[in-house]
């Protein structure tokens, strides 16, 4: 809670008279916490329930001495890290099912398929295997090999299709929204883009002359006249702006010409991603930016750079249901000091935080009360 390292407590606590190793500290702070991580492992589906939106982004992470990477995924409800060693799309999906482990092929599978373009063969012969359920990655491997399915590539998005499966199967919605940044492993369900990523694009343009540089600061300035646009659309939607905003975005980026031939080169690599960039124009609860996962994925930062990696993997799930928990008492206004206190003590004054994320969300969807004489 308080971002200090397990040799700085140790310290604290041996200033104050407690005769306690080294070893025994570090069994307090990751030993038997199962109830934390019970509590950690229900956030994730609470807040999707509570809204249908998400927003994710990764950080470097170190554990037993290798780059790994922690993975944020969150809303206004909660907010829950996991440390992994890959950030690919079949991990996300892997993130997404809440630790169940699990790959199916059923229709959803086929259509994921064919939504990516997959050779035009796959589809059609993964469909001969509906109705397949493997519970293990042994078991998986082994169908792939048994189907003759060996290329890095197939069996890439094969594994993504029946990950995307079983995450709809176990009632993710279908319409899920996922906020990001640009990055390809998190292109699932209804995805939006992040408009500060995309201006950073911008920002690290070197203009070659003054000339060049006019043109940059004007696109810039453009720029944030749309985003004004969309954040005035998403509290008040309204169909003649959103036509207007339209005409503003392809005005901008598909038809403005410069004497920069870089410039232009990233005007038309912006406006390939429309569709994601425009989304608040379909779904007005659309975030723009996705400062609230980066300012969590922060807290992440900060923790490795204060306690440097992990060595076991209990001493990881600790570390990432703990900050878990942190950052989701914080959103919901709880004193994390009081939460652990309230569960240590096992007192259960605090409600689970779980079920809390419910409550609040019913709480603001529910009408106001009206009085009558």
């Amino acid at each position: 809670a308080c971002r200090v390292t397990e040799p700085l407590l140790l310290h604290k606590l041996l200033e104050r008279g407690v005769l306690i190793s080294s070893g025994q500290l570090n069994n307090i702070l990751i030993h038997g916490k199962e109830l934390f991580h019970k509590e950690k492992n229900k956030l994730q589906s609470a807040g999707i329930e509570a809204h249908n939106q998400i927003q994710t982004d990764d950080c470097g992470a170190r554990h037993k001495g290798k780059n790994q990477y922690t993975n944020v995924i969150g809303n206004e409800w909660f907010t829950v890290f996991n440390t992994t060693d890959s950030k690919s799309r079949i991990n996300f999906f892997r993130l997404l099912q809440d630790s169940k482990n699990e790959y199916l092929i059923n229709e959803d599978t086929v259509t994921y398929l064919k939504k990516l373009g997959a050779s035009s063969y796959l589809p059609g012969y993964i469909s001969f295997s509906k109705g397949s359920k493997f519970t293990s990655l042994e078991e998986w491997q082994n169908f792939l090999i048994d189907q003759n399915i060996t290329s890095n590539t197939e069996v890439r998005l094969v594994t993504e299709a029946a990950l995307y499966a079983s995450v709809i199967e176990n009632g993710m919605p279908r319409d899920l929204g996922i906020h990001s940044d640009d990055a390809g492993q998190f292109n699932a369900f209804v995805r939006s883009l992040c408009w500060i990523h995309e201006e950073r694009h911008y920002r690290k343009i070197i203009p070659v002359n003054e000339q060049a540089r006019i043109y940059l600061e004007k696109i810039r300035d453009r720029i944030w006249i749309v985003y004004r646009g969309l954040k005035a659309y998403q509290q008040n939607p309204d169909d003649k702006l959103k036509g207007t905003l339209e005409k503003q975005f392809d005005d901008l980026f598909l038809h403005t010409k410069t004497s920069s031939e870089t410039l232009n080169k990233r005007l038309r690599m912006t406006y390939k991603k429309k569709e994601e960039l425009l989304k608040v124009l379909v779904r007005a609860d659309t975030p723009l930016h996705n400062n609230t996962s980066e300012t969590d994925a922060r807290t992440a930062v900060t923790k490795c750079k204060v306690s440097g990696g992990t060595r076991s993997d209990e001493g990881r799930d600790a570390r990432d249901t703990f900050l878990s928990l942190k950052q989701t008492c914080r959103k919901l206004g709880i004193n994390f000091i009081s939460f652990l206190k309230d569960r240590i003590r096992g007192s259960f004054e605090i409600p689970d935080l779980p079920e809390m994320i419910r409550q609040k969300s019913e709480n603001l969807k529910a009408p106001p009360l009206t009085s009558t004489l």
